[in-house]
């Protein structure tokens, strides 16, 4: 279990990272197919650079 400086414990950072990507896909479906690969590819890095901190 991470914890996260603004307070959030991960899986709910995670959540609502999701529910705010589905609302921009709902909103903007043209937007998909490049969406979904930025927001994956920054999230493999976000958990990289995570990982990284606290191994540290």
């Amino acid at each position: 279990m991470f914890s996260h400086p603004s307070g959030l414990k991960f899986e709910e950072e995670e959540e609502a990272i999701h529910v705010v990507h589905m609302n921009i896909m709902s909103s903007f479906p043209h937007l998909l197919g490049p969406s979904m690969h930025f927001i994956s590819n920054w999230r493999i890095s976000f958990s990289t650079k995570l990982a990284n901190e606290t191994s540290s």
